[in-house]
């Protein structure tokens, strides 16, 4: 009978350390932790890293613009990392265009002879495809 009231016990525990449990900041920012809510109030007023590194420096808390800096970005503003957009991939040869060309619609104002002896644009040229690599101009072109 001991061995469930054990494993209650052992639940509680793991529950209690479960909600008093707070992330291990880094010890490069322990000088900086006292001045959390400060530094905080300070960026959402809009003060750069700069005033914010000075403000420290007259308190003799010595730290560096890029510490600070890097502090208000991973302990106060927690920000996810950003995904990574990727580009689409060039088409392939064979793959038929996605969009038919539009027909082309005569003006109003012609006759239909008009019409009849107008010459037929030509069809649009599709874009070349472009190997991967840098894309270096072409001489003859410029």
């Amino acid at each position: 009978m001991s061995h469930g009231h054990d494993a209650q016990e052992s639940q509680n525990r793991v529950a209690e350390a479960a909600a008093n449990y707070a992330p291990r900041c880094p010890p490069k920012y322990d000088e900086l932790m006292q001045f959390k809510e400060s530094i905080a109030t300070l960026r959402r007023k809009g003060a750069s890293y700069r005033t914010i590194m000075d403000i420290l420096h007259t308190v003799q808390v010595s730290v560096s613009l890029d510490t600070v800096a890097r502090f208000c970005r991973e302990v106060i503003e927690q920000r996810q990392p950003r995904k990574i957009k990727r580009r689409p991939s060039v088409r392939a040869q064979s793959e038929p265009a996605t969009e038919p060309p539009r027909p082309t619609r005569p003006p109003v104002s012609q006759t239909a002879a008009e019409h009849r002896e107008a010459p037929k644009p030509a069809p649009p040229e599709e874009p070349p495809i472009r190997s991967k690599g840098p894309r270096i101009a072409d001489p003859a072109n410029v």
